[in-house]
């Protein structure tokens, strides 16, 4: 699915996403990771950075990807 967030329709890709964002599901982190850059492809930096934001505050995902989702928000801020 990674492959198809630069190529893919972004409203179809944000429903495929959806269920995996659940509180508890494994892949949680990953998922909100792909919905920031659904949301960067769309133009919607603000929704982008929030998720982003969000996912650096969140000590159960993984530490790469908090530090990515931080530099990538950073990014977003200027």
């Amino acid at each position: 699915m990674a492959h198809a967030v630069d190529s893919g329709d972004p409203a179809q890709l944000a429903a495929r996403i959806a269920p995996l964002t659940a509180e508890g599901n494994p892949w949680r982190a990953s998922a909100r990771e792909t919905q920031a850059l659904i949301a960067m492809r769309r133009g919607e930096k603000e929704e982008a950075r929030r998720i982003l934001e969000a996912l650096v505050a969140d000590a159960s995902a993984p530490q790469g990807l908090r530090e990515r989702a931080q530099r990538v928000a950073a990014g977003l801020r200027s």
